[in-house]
């Protein structure tokens, strides 16, 4: 059986599989679909644009001790490093894209508003769509898994998306 480790890096990969699959179905796919860590950010260089080119994410939010009522967090009071039997998991998938901004001549027209929206409302579906695939990933392997809130990124420097969160319980397979 696959160390905890391994398990937390299996629960991602599959979630960006299925993801990545999820956005490359529908118009627009985003140029990056990647696996990060830390707060994710649009980065914007000289020579690219993660927000106008698109750019998805799937990113570790926290791991924690949850087997008595998952996905709640257990108050683990035993010492010694085998007192975990079980983690919990969360993930988060973010997409990005554009948003019509405007300048002092003119604001976003209506069919641009409605446009980037729309584009966005696609991008929700597909995070829904992923976790879903996540989620019954996991019912195969017998693993209890909890979809959280999907939830927009309000517009702020051309840049507006949507994350959802999903956790999945990571049975302790570490050698103690």
């Amino acid at each position: 059986m696959p160390t905890t480790d391994e398990q937390f890096l299996l629960q991602q990969n599959d979630l960006l599989n299925c993801l990545c699959a999820a956005l490359a179905s529908r118009p627009n796919p985003p140029a990056k679909c990647c696996l990060t860590w830390g707060d994710p950010i649009a980065d914007i260089s000289q020579n690219d644009d993660d927000c106008c080119q698109g750019t998805a994410y799937v990113r570790m939010l926290e791991s924690y001790p949850s087997f008595n009522f998952f996905p709640d967090r257990t108050v683990e009071r035993q010492s010694g490093p085998c007192g975990v039997t079980a983690w919990a998991l969360r993930l988060e998938v973010t997409v990005f894209r554009c948003w019509p901004g405007g300048d002092v001549n003119a604001i976003p027209t209506c069919a641009e508003l409605t446009a980037a929206t729309e584009q966005l409302i696609s991008d929700t579906n597909a995070v829904r769509e992923a976790m879903c695939c996540l989620r019954d990933i996991n019912r195969r392997r017998r693993q209890l898994v909890s979809i959280a809130d999907i939830s927009p990124i309000a517009p702020l420097g051309g840049c507006a998306g949507v994350q959802g969160n999903i956790t999945i319980q990571i049975p302790q397979c570490s050698t103690c």
